[in-house]
């Protein structure tokens, strides 16, 4: 039997069913029914029919759930349960499907955003100043975006001419603010483009100060940067395209700063270590290396270096103070043990030998032979009697055991 319901009747007051033949003005009770019984009865309507069911099965696959379509029977509630189960599952996969895709398609992105997060935890973890790590994160972030050759490791599986060309089309709009670069090769700029790091600088920003140790010279790509003199005073301006910093990268000439320099305006600069220098551009370039290194030495003659020295030396008594009023402090030790006889047992040779620690006089030549035939070398000694103090740059591989550790205390 087959139970149908009329539709004029009222939900809230009951609905009478019956299970017979279909009489007329009767419908089938279903989902249909109850959401629309005038398009469940009309027979000309099918695609409207699959427009409803279809619009069903959407929003119970989704999880939506508007409510104005509900199962009416056990087989369309199991129905309705395995559609849900189902549009969990299709979700699940097309989320993992699209973030796949999405993380495929940007993995030189990830891999950038893995070093800058990198770099943040370290700041995190060091519990470097808010102020200071937001600079440093600033030009690590400047860094790994124009120079993504450095972090990205599929560079290294190009052919030679193929990397020079991507090389340089990745850094070419700095590089041609620079008129050195632009009159070399391909081979040229690219080799030495990838030993540049891309730095920049807030305005009032230190690059480096005087009497500093120099490690890196630096070209100008943008921006202005202050020539400052051991005075204080602004002696030049550096602009785009010049070099600065060049002398430090020769130590034979000058190892450090004669003046700081700092940024004028926002400064963005291409940075070559003095490390990459020497191994790199000295032995594939020498023409460039010595046409630096003249460079340099004409700047170097221009150098005030009795002030730079007179500079030095005060730094170097600032650094030197504490180490030398510890020696004065020990000097003043020794002399008030100096009228103390001390006695040490040697444990190797059991003899017994007295010695003065404030003042370093030559063993007896008993002490002198009971020590070599124990197997003990001895320093040699100045014509003032004391222990001469070996040159350890002619030692040549011979042994000073009363250096490092043997021998007498």
């Amino acid at each position: 039997d087959i139970c149908y319901v009329d539709p004029t009747d009222s939900l809230d007051q009951g609905v009478s069913v019956q299970c017979h033949q279909e009489p007329e003005g009767r419908v089938a009770v279903n989902w249909l029914s109850r959401y629309d019984p005038a398009l469940h009865a009309s027979p000309g309507r099918p695609e409207s029919k699959y427009l409803a069911s279809l619009y069903f099965t959407v929003a119970t696959l989704s999880t939506v759930g508007y409510g104005d379509v509900t199962p009416t029977s056990d087989t369309e509630r199991i129905y309705a349960v395995f559609l849900a189960l189902l549009g969990a599952m299709v979700f699940a996969l097309c989320i993992g499907s699209i973030s796949s895709l999405a993380n495929q398609g940007n993995h030189t992105e990830s891999l950038l955003q893995t070093s800058n997060h990198a770099f943040s935890d370290f700041l995190t973890f060091n519990h470097i100043p808010r102020t200071l790590a937001a600079k440093a994160k600033r030009q690590h972030a400047h860094l790994t975006k124009l120079a993504t050759h450095l972090v990205h490791p599929c560079m290294d599986e190009l052919p030679r001419h193929t990397r020079n060309q991507i090389v340089w089309n990745s850094l070419g709009e700095s590089v041609a603010q620079v008129p050195f670069f632009n009159s070399m090769n391909l081979d040229a700029r690219a080799r030495m483009v990838e030993l540049l790091r891309p730095v920049r600088f807030k305005a009032n920003d230190v690059i480096f100060s005087e009497c500093d140790v120099g490690t890196e010279m630096f070209w100008v790509t943008d921006g202005v940067v202050d020539h400052v003199d051991l005075s204080g005073t602004v002696t030049a301006k550096i602009k785009v395209g010049e070099l600065f910093g060049e002398v430090c990268m020769f130590p034979a000439m000058l190892p450090v700063r004669y003046f700081k320099a700092r940024a004028r305006t926002d400064v963005e600069c291409l940075e070559l270590r003095k490390e990459d220098f020497e191994n790199f551009v000295k032995p594939w370039f020498p023409d460039l290396y010595q046409t630096i290194g003249d460079f340099a030495l004409e700047r170097l003659s221009y150098v005030d270096l009795d002030a730079l020295k007179k500079e030095l030396g005060h730094r170097s008594s600032t650094r030197c103070a504490i180490l030398e009023m510890q020696a004065g402090q020990y000097r003043v030790t020794q002399k008030r043990l100096k009228r103390t006889k001390t006695t040490i047992v040697s444990n190797k040779t059991g003899l017994i030998a007295s010695f003065n620690p404030g003042l370093l006089r030559p063993p007896s030549p008993a002490h002198l032979e009971a020590r070599q035939s124990a197997g003990f070398s001895s320093l040699p000694r100045s014509d003032s009697g004391r222990r001469a103090i070996p040159d350890f740059r002619d030692l040549q591989g011979e042994e000073f055991p009363e250096f490092f550790g043997g021998g007498e205390g």
